[in-house]
């Protein structure tokens, strides 16, 4: 934390949560229907999109109930994005120049406010801001993951580091609290580079995806990577209840899963022998349906996201959480990606973090997948926006080739060839009804 109000708040958040898990449920949610209703209110008087909302159903903000508001879709939020933040000079054509111009998560936007962006599980892509106070207050809930025993220790990210996504942005803030050793290491650079570099940094904690972990698992099994970390931590990616009993097995330490999205952050927790998953829902109210879950955010005033909708399937238990009376839920259906894999000039396999891809940002691109058709070649997908003329469309397919030539050549892989494809939708799959970043090996000509 850079200061006292960030460290005040972040401190005073972490106490409030811990008073939440001992009250009754019942306390719990008549306590945290009057949050709601004061951001409510907060959104009336500052956002001309709830503002007109509340008016059209006579929504009243001492009475309202999340209920009584309309499904936020990810489409919705880039279509009124001026109308729904409550802070002016915040744009969405102000953020998306920050977005092509900045790709350190330290730097913020207008100064003052930590903007992401992801495609997320619903593949179109979003922007999200917060301001500093409020990131130290979803911040807060890491406390719960890993409480700060281990102060000094190293901690290392494994992921993607170059640009404004939630897993670094979430551990820069760690190193700027000066209470941990922390070091990045991008799942985008040459494997055999970032083992050496990972050896020689020896972490106490490694964070990142699933799929990055058990890249780092087989490493180490083959004797190529050499470390013993105290805990390992999972994110931003499903993990089965399998792949959290072998990484353990491999690395020999705990390996948390963590329920994280980049609009909401910590949302969940799940350890080695806890009944389910523990949702965290002090700053979020849940709706799970059949195959989405409304997420209303209780603690961004900036970007109010009510009854947002994410394409995560959430199914509730019965089961006793060990955190105290928060609902457990089973395993998270959400996207889990293909690894794309390609030889380099050298005869090499190295593979793609599907989390990478996912990070991609293009102005006037607002869905994308990649294609693959065989070890040294891909067709990449795009839906343009179509309020873009000719000259902006040609723009944005050249920016994308642009940024895959960057994102294969970061890997060695400047062999690989790809054709870049505008269409006018990409469909979820039929069958799982999620959508999919990456499908393996299309044929040649299709």
């Amino acid at each position: 934390m850079k200061n006292r109000a960030e460290l005040r708040t972040y401190l005073d958040a972490v106490a409030r949560l811990r008073y939440n898990a001992r009250l009754t449920r019942s306390q719990f949610e008549a306590e945290r229907l009057l949050r709601f209703r004061d951001l409510v209110r907060h959104a009336q008087q500052h956002s001309l999109y709830y503002a007109s909302i509340m008016r059209a159903r006579g929504i009243e903000a001492d009475k309202c109930l999340p209920t009584d508001f309309p499904v936020l879709t990810k489409r919705l939020l880039k279509d009124h994005f001026d109308d729904i933040v409550t802070d002016r000079r915040i744009t969405a054509a102000g953020i998306t120049d920050f977005l092509q111009h900045s790709h350190d998560p330290e730097d913020h936007y207008l100064g003052e406010f930590i903007v992401l962006h992801t495609s997320g599980s619903s593949g179109e892509v979003g922007y999200f801001v917060f301001s500093m106070l409020e990131w130290m207050r979803g911040l807060a809930q890491l406390e719960r993951v890993n409480p700060p025993k281990l102060l000094f220790g190293r901690i290392a990210f494994f992921g993607a580091i170059g640009g404004h996504y939630g897993g670094v942005s979430l551990t820069v803030t760690v190193r700027q609290s000066n209470f941990y050793d922390v070091a990045t290491f991008d799942i985008n650079a040459p494997f055999a580079e970032t083992l050496a570099k990972l050896n020689a940094f020896q972490p106490h904690v490694v964070v990142g995806y699933a799929t990055g972990h058990k890249i780092l698992a087989e490493a180490q099994l083959a004797g190529r990577l050499m470390i013993q970390p105290e805990t390992l931590q999972s994110g931003a990616e499903p993990l089965s209840v399998g792949d959290q009993a072998w990484l353990e097995e491999v690395f020999g330490c705990p390996c948390i899963n963590v329920y994280v999205a980049t609009e909401t952050m910590v949302m969940g927790v799940a350890r080695t022998g806890d009944p389910g998953m523990t949702l965290f829902d002090d700053d979020l109210i849940f709706e799970p349906a059949a195959d989405h879950v409304l997420v209303t955010n209780l603690f961004n005033r900036t970007l109010p996201l009510i009854r947002y909708r994410m394409s995560d399937t959430l199914r509730l238990t019965n089961l006793q959480s060990p955190y105290g009376h928060y609902p457990v839920i089973g395993a998270v259906v959400g996207r889990n990606e293909w690894v794309p894999e390609f030889r380099n000039s050298q005869g090499e396999i190295d593979f793609l973090s599907p989390l990478i891809i996912a990070e991609i940002f293009i102005p006037g691109v607002w869905r994308f997948q990649m294609r693959l058709i065989d070890e040294t070649a891909f067709r990449f997908a795009i839906c343009l926006d179509t309020a873009l003329d000719a000259t902006e469309c040609a723009t944005a397919i050249a920016a994308t080739e642009t940024r895959l030539h960057e994102i294969l050549g970061q890997k060695g892989l400047n062999n690989v060839q790809f054709r870049v494809d505008v269409v006018d939708d990409i469909p979820v799959d039929p069958i799982t009804r999620k959508f999919k970043l990456v499908l393996p090996q299309v044929e040649r000509g299709r």
